[in-house]
């Protein structure tokens, strides 16, 4: 509420909102999705929720990415020496679809880009079934307060001190057409 108000305050003794395990599962996706070779976010995204990916395919795909990022090393040819098919369809059918959503969220607005990611991971079903009733619900209250904050710095830049007088028009990353991605 502080941060929607613009108030500003100081944390003490409470763990920051962005060091909470749910808000740093999203920024890992969203860090992805802007950069393919960040390999933390790629393991956190993979992994959480859970799609099939389990340690020794994620160990054989790290053999396999040498020199490139994971990210890179599951379209490489030769990943299917390592790795069965059924290990790597998964890591393909993940590495598409950030590919399409990283595309989507190039033309479209953010807003379009984010509920397209969260429909798809299904992040709320996950939290109800990770963790109990009480636990879930707040953690899900913080993706919503998260995603809201997200949204609006994707659609006009919040105003800062530094600056003497407000910006009215959106960045242009995020025209403000309205379309659906198909992700």
């Amino acid at each position: 509420m502080l941060r929607r108000e613009r108030i500003r305050y100081v944390l003490s003794g409470r763990q920051s909102f962005f060091d909470r395990s749910e808000i740093k599962n999203l920024c890992a996706y969203l860090r992805l999705i802007a950069n393919p070779d960040d390999d933390p976010g790629f393991i956190r995204a993979i992994t959480t929720p859970r799609r099939g990916v389990g340690n020794t395919t994620l160990e054989a795909l790290g053999a396999s990415a040498a020199k490139v990022s994971l990210f890179e090393a599951v379209f490489m040819g030769g990943i299917e020496a390592r790795l069965s098919a059924r290990q790597v369809e998964p890591l393909r059918t993940f590495c598409e679809w950030i590919r399409r959503l990283s595309d989507c969220a190039a033309r479209d607005p953010a807003s379009t880009a984010l509920d397209d990611m969260m429909d798809a991971i299904h992040y709320e079903a996950y939290l109800y079934d990770a963790f109990d009733e009480r636990q879930a619900q707040t953690k899900w209250q913080n993706v919503l307060e998260f995603l809201e904050w997200l949204k609006r710095k994707g659609t006009k830049p919040e105003p800062s001190p530094e600056r003497s007088r407000p910006v009215t028009t959106p960045p242009t990353a995020f025209p403000t057409t309205a379309r659906t991605c198909s992700v």
